[in-house]
């Protein structure tokens, strides 16, 4: 059994929501540099919290959570803007604040279900190990699910470019090139 102090324990709980609050930004940062890839960066932060659990899952002392403790903070909460990004640059613009708001609602549920479910592992078992093991099958499953979902390059919305007659037009909806026959000819396709 682990036996950790309560201040032990905030301190722990402090530097995961540090590096967490600090992590959303960098995810956004790093998405923007190398040009909004952001299916990979959301199936690469996914996999990389489940590994941070598994680690998580193997401390005994109080060094090594507060060693961890960034690492899972980072990890932990970065993907959700990621993924509101990525899904308002797929969706058309009629049905955005719809998908948004679903996305959101699935983390949320996501938010209620962990902690019960994290609980009766524990109950049952009376094992941090195993709760914390459990609690990495989630991540785990999203990055699955995640890297199952088609990434067509779309322009994102608000871009100028050329329509089939090459006329230079706004678009207020994200457009597919590659599914215009003009630019397939013109791409060699």
């Amino acid at each position: 059994m682990i036996k950790i102090g309560p201040v032990a324990t905030g301190s722990v709980v402090a530097v995961f929501g540090l590096f967490g609050l600090c992590g959303k930004p960098l995810y956004g940062l790093l998405s923007d540099l190398i040009g909004g890839r952001r299916k990979a960066l959301i199936v690469i932060c996914l996999t990389a919290f489940a590994i941070a659990l598994l680690i998580f899952s193997q401390t005994r002392d109080i060094s090594e959570f507060r060693l961890l403790a960034p690492f899972l903070g980072v990890t932990a909460f970065a993907y959700s803007p990621l993924l509101t990004a990525f899904i308002s640059e797929k969706m058309d613009q009629a049905a955005l604040g719809a998908a948004a708001g679903v996305s959101n609602a699935i983390i949320q549920l996501g938010a209620i279900i962990v902690p019960i479910v994290i609980g009766v592992v524990f109950e049952r078992t009376h094992s941090f190990q195993y709760s914390v093991i459990t609690m990495a099958i989630g991540p785990l499953i999203g990055a699955a699910c995640m890297a199952c979902v088609t990434d067509s390059r779309s322009q994102p919305a608000g871009i100028i470019f050329e329509n089939n007659a090459g006329v230079r037009m706004g678009s207020l909806q994200a457009v597919d090139r590659s599914a215009s026959p003009a630019h397939a000819a013109e791409d060699g396709g």
